[in-house]
């Protein structure tokens, strides 16, 4: 089947076809435009939430980066905090040995 020759054939007994008048003068834009009032746009918004959320989770990323890069005071030292902190994780293991001895 050609497909080139099936479409002249479909357009010369298309154009050959009458015009008609029943059909209102710019029906079909008053279709579209009702569509799009009653049609809500689902998609439309799920992009903007996701948008809002984007931004969001950039702010915060920003912010926890600048938080990061900030240098540590003098007073505080890493090994201080390592020690803190192991210090902290140590002491509950400890507290549940005591009751369980």
């Amino acid at each position: 089947m050609n497909l080139d020759h099936l479409r002249q054939k479909l357009i010369r007994s298309a154009r050959g076809i009458p015009a008609n008048d029943a059909v209102p003068y710019a029906f079909e834009k008053r279709v579209m435009a009702h569509l799009k009032t009653a049609v809500p746009d689902r998609w439309f918004a799920w992009s903007q939430a996701l948008w809002k959320g984007a931004l969001s989770c950039m702010g915060i990323m920003l912010l926890a980066g600048v938080w990061a890069i900030a240098p540590v005071s003098q007073n505080e030292s890493s090994e201080n905090l390592a020690q803190d902190f192991e210090g902290l994780l140590f002491s509950s293991l400890d507290a549940g040995l005591e009751d369980v001895w």
